[in-house]
């Protein structure tokens, strides 16, 4: 706007103060100032158009993004709680540890070993993962209920179970008997198989054995023919001896481990995670050590120590006898006896 400070300026004796000589001025100045409120609430209004708009814009383009992230913050919030309710499932159904490092192992070994040209079973892509499916499915099946069952005798398993469900079979051998001033028992192996219900017959036999007598070799336990966890060998009256532990696919012996993975040296631990640990022979030597079998019996000094097993029974002290399942015994002591376990997932 341009300035009229020139007609408005006041000259000392030339300027008249007369209303016809002064209103003209005043009224140009008000019509100015007015132009200026004018102006001043354009800019407000526009002020608040472009806020307005920009509001809309990003309703606009935000909008859509939170409610993606909304939902995807509802399916994790899912996710979550089905994860915490079969943690809860699997806690409540008090299943063992090496039954669920079991199913781990089984995932781990198909992942690890599917290219192994020397394991004929994971040797084929297309096989490993239709096993990895499979294995896997053992979890997600635990949605319809699971159900856990201890067998310490001899029985009979009836498959009255849902025909999608999936049974877990676990089995230890017995712990093989010590002898007097020989040496202690060898300890039971361990094997553990997973079967659909819908392939498995009507009812399954369950051999159960007791431990080992006194210097006698334990027995398998078996789920009818389709899964055995062998024996620890027992010590005979040879001095220098020792009970062999069981081993994955046959009983220990007299100073010989089973094969493979039984502890095949006095006092020596299992040689895989299945098999059963070696009895201690002579004085001064402590039974063998097992991962899921049986450890060893102690040796014939009364400060020797049967071996400990992480999930199967710990080998007997001096003149004690193993633990269930598939402790050796120790010096002329029997073994510990055998033990099944059946979990069903999807009852």
């Amino acid at each position: 706007m341009t300035r009229r400070f020139d007609e408005y300026r006041i000259v000392d004796g030339r300027t008249r103060f007369s209303a016809s000589d002064m209103n003209p001025r005043f009224n140009d100045i008000d019509l100015r100032l007015h132009k200026q409120e004018v102006l001043e609430k354009d800019w407000e209004g526009a002020i608040r158009k472009v806020t307005d708009v920009s509001l809309d814009r990003i309703d606009s383009f935000i909008g859509p993004a939170a409610e993606v992230i909304n939902e995807r913050l509802v399916e994790t919030e899912t996710a979550v709680q089905a994860a915490q309710d079969a943690l809860a499932t699997l806690q409540s159904s008090q299943l063992s540890i090496s039954l669920v490092d079991g199913l781990q192992a089984e995932l781990d070994k198909i992942d690890t070993k599917a290219d192994d040209s020397d394991d004929p079973d994971l040797s084929n892509e297309p096989d490993a993962a239709a096993r990895r499916g499979f294995v896997a499915a053992a979890m997600q099946a635990a949605g319809g209920g699971v159900e856990v069952t201890t067998y310490d005798q001899s029985a009979t398993w009836t498959n009255d179970v849902n025909v999608d469900a999936l049974v877990i079979v676990e089995a230890w051998g017995a712990g093989g008997g010590g002898r007097n001033n020989v040496g202690g028992g060898g300890g039971g192996a361990y094997a553990t198989a997973i079967f659909k219900a819908d392939d498995l017959p009507s009812s399954v036999t369950l051999t159960v054995p007791s431990g080992g007598a006194v210097a006698t070799t334990g027995g398998n336990a078996t789920f009818g023919s389709l899964l055995t966890a062998y024996g620890g060998g027992g010590v005979p009256s040879t001095s220098g001896t020792f009970g062999g532990g069981g081993g994955e696919i046959e009983a220990g012996s007299i100073s010989a481990g089973g094969k493979a993975g039984g502890g095949d040296v006095a006092g020596g631990a299992a040689l895989t995670i299945y098999g059963g640990g070696a009895g201690g022979s002579g004085p001064g030597m402590d039974g063998g050590g097992a991962v899921y079998g049986g450890a060893g019996g102690s040796g014939t000094q009364s400060t020797d120590d049967g071996g400990a097993s992480a999930y199967g029974g710990n080998g007997g002290d001096d003149q004690q006898p193993g633990e269930r399942p598939g402790g050796g015994g120790g010096e002329n002591a029997a073994g510990g006896g055998g033990r099944i376990k059946i979990t069903v997932f999807g009852s």
